[in-house]
């Protein structure tokens, strides 16, 4: 079964990422940011990471860029609304660092399936 952690500090976009994904058969452990990751990524072992960007303490590209060194067999779908700077789209930066794909915010429940599908290759 496939592991999924999805890091997001909304607790009703973690909620309903967790239902849905879990809906679909994945195994899901969600968090609200990605201070503690080398610890969630020992212990769990996901397949991949669903990231938001924006995020306190310690936001998604950091995120990224610490998996990218220290676990880059896992793969990654980061996602972003863009935050209070509407202006700067994070997501094509995320695409540098190493994320397989990224989605906007809102997101669609079918196209989040859809990218998962891609990425796991289930």
């Amino acid at each position: 079964m496939t592991r999924i952690l999805v890091i997001d500090d909304e607790s009703g976009v973690r909620s309903m990422l967790t239902r849905l994904l879990t809906h679909h058969g994945y195994q899901v452990r969600s968090e609200a940011n990605g201070l503690h990751i080398s610890e969630v990524m020992e212990e769990f072992a996901p397949d991949l990471v669903i990231t938001d960007i924006i995020m306190p303490e310690s936001d998604g590209l950091e995120t990224i860029n610490r998996l990218r060194n220290e676990y880059p067999q896992v793969q990654i779908i980061a996602i972003s609304g863009g935050g209070l700077q509407i202006s700067l789209d994070h997501l094509p930066m995320a695409r540098m660092l190493g994320a397989a794909l990224t989605l906007k915010k809102p997101i669609d429940n079918e196209q989040l399936i859809e990218a998962v599908h891609q990425v796991t290759g289930d």
